[in-house]
């Protein structure tokens, strides 16, 4: 997938210590891993689906209590931004429509939802 290739040849790749992949995460990651999920798909001349790029950061311990490592995450949103801002190649375009920082339920961690609008010209 086009997504897929240009976040593994960008400086988000090297910024988190997990991995890039498709869903699903490895089952106990604790690692910063960067996962891609595509949302829905019409099919058409021309497709267009919401594509996910999720990146997982653990929270650190602050007085005993979990809670969200505010730097690291500034710090890989705004790499995700540049790398997910808009871009086009062969027959495809994508645009970051919205990124958001929430907590994952039930783990100390927090992800970074990167939603892209993504289209291809299928002719």
């Amino acid at each position: 997938m086009d997504v897929y290739g240009i976040v593994v040849a960008s400086e988000l790749k090297t910024a988190i210590n997990g991995e890039v992949r498709y869903i699903p995460r490895k089952k106990g990651s604790h690692a910063e891993d960067c996962i891609i999920s595509v949302l829905a798909n019409q099919n058409g001349q021309i497709q267009s689906c919401f594509v996910n790029v999720n990146v997982y950061v653990p929270n650190i311990n602050n007085g005993g209590e979990s809670v969200e490592d505010v730097i690291r995450t500034s710090t890989l949103a705004e790499i995700c931004a540049r790398v997910l801002q808009s871009r086009f190649g062969d027959g495809f375009r994508f645009f970051l429509d919205s990124q958001r920082i929430l907590a994952v339920n039930g783990k100390d961690e927090h992800v970074i939802s990167n939603k892209l609008k993504y289209q291809f010209n299928n002719e």
